[in-house]
Formats: C-alpha cells, structure tokens, sequence
C-alpha cells in the first residue's frame, strides 16, 4: 500500500486539497513522508478541472479552452434545424442555449459508460432500467439499441449517434424524457453531444433533432482523455 498508516493518510489528503497548488504541494508533503508522487498525476488532474467548454450555436463551433483562455480544441459542429431561439420543448428541433451538466456517457469502448447516480435514483426499481442502466454492459445494450433505430424509414438501422453519447441535463432548457421507448425499442431521449453516421452531411450544418453532432475524433479526445465524463460542465451558447 502506499500509505502504511492512517496518520499519513489524513496528512496527504490535507496537504493535496487546494488543487492550485496541488503539483508541489503534493510533492513536499510525499517527501515529508518518505513516499513519492509522480506529478504528471496532479497535472492530469488540473488539466481536467480547470478547462472550460462551450458550444457557439451561431458560429457552429466546440471550443475547449483553459483556465487562461488557451485554445486546447476547437472543432466544427452540426446543431439542430429549428434555428437559434431559446428551446422550449423537445419537439422543437432547436439545440439549447443553457448551462448543462454531462449525466450519461455511452461509448463504442463500454470501459467509458457511466451513468449519474442521479439518473439511476430516478429509475431505481423500473424493470427496464434493470435491463438498460445499472452496468456498463446494460448500458451497451442501451447504446447498441439507439443506433439500430431506423429514424428514416429506409429499413436499415441509421447508426445516428455514432461512436458516442454524451447526454446532458439542464435547468436553463428542456432536455429529455430520457430514458423512453421508439416504436418498441427502448433508447435515451434526450439533448446530448453525439456522433453521426454522417460527418460530411452534418458537421458544420444545421440538421439534426436539437443535440450537438461532433466529429468521431472529437468524441475520441473528449470521453478517452476526460475532458467530459458524468458531472462535467458545459455551457452552450
């Protein structure tokens, strides 16, 4: 273990509390004690807590910047049809301007699903949330059922959300039922970041239902390296 006794856990904890100053303060403290911290641990940490993300709807763009305003990623994105006006329903295609907090990740890598414990207090005792919610397997299936959905009629599965699913909740907007059901199959219906079968047709472009279409590579950087994960924040504009 790395810590042979309870007094030098108290300490540790102690001394890595303000994030600010987390990478030194870290390393003193180990040294005290006769341990080591490599910093590259607290960096990741404070890269995560002190980047800020927002979505400009009129300019259709992500930006990822950090506490200094640096530019860490920026992409095009598709928004939906219905226009820039505040959403006021989930039918009106509209894609929110609010402050949202991320409550679901689904991924084509199930290591990344999470869900709140928020949603999961929400649905606790429905017989289909214990099909669908309450392990990263259940929420494959989830996943794997929303992008066999046939939106257009066509006859094949659309694979509309792409390689990912990153559903978001506000108190600014409408974002959802959430869990609910499409002609028999069980799927999320909510406002969401999510990929696209279709990155020519839609990134850039104002086509989608009301959720924020990304690139699979920005889907890539945001759920692998933490940039958003179940908690974060995000503000779209």
């Amino acid at each position: 273990m790395l810590f042979s006794t309870t007094t030098k856990k108290k300490a540790w904890r102690q001394w890595v509390r303000p994030i600010e100053r987390a990478t030194k303060i870290a390393q003193v403290a180990a040294a005290s004690m006769g341990l080591m911290i490599c910093p590259c641990f607290v960096d990741t940490c404070l890269a995560e807590s002190e980047t800020n993300l927002v979505i400009d709807r009129s300019k259709r763009e992500l930006r990822l910047s950090n506490k200094n305003g640096k530019v860490l990623l920026r992409s095009a994105v598709g928004i939906g049809r219905g226009g820039l006006a505040q959403k006021k329903n989930m039918n009106d295609c509209i894609s929110p301007a609010a402050h949202c907090k991320v409550d679901l990740v689904l991924y084509k890598n199930p290591a990344y699903n999470a869900i709140s414990s928020e949603l999961k207090q929400k649905y606790n005792g429905e017989k289909i949330a214990m099909t669908y919610l309450y392990s990263k397997a259940d929420l494959s299936k989830l996943f794997a059922n929303m992008n066999s959905i046939d939106f257009n009629g066509d006859g094949k599965a659309d694979s509309a959300y792409g390689a990912g699913y990153i559903g978001l909740d506000s108190r600014d907007a409408p974002t959802g039922p959430k869990l609910s059901n499409y002609k028999g199959t069980v799927y999320w219906f909510s406002i969401a970041l999510h990929g696209t079968s279709n990155e020519k047709k839609n990134i850039g472009f104002a086509n989608s239902g009301g959720c924020i279409q990304l690139p699979e590579t920005v889907l890539k950087e945001l759920i692998e390296q933490g940039r958003l994960k179940v908690g974060s924040e995000l503000t779209i504009k």
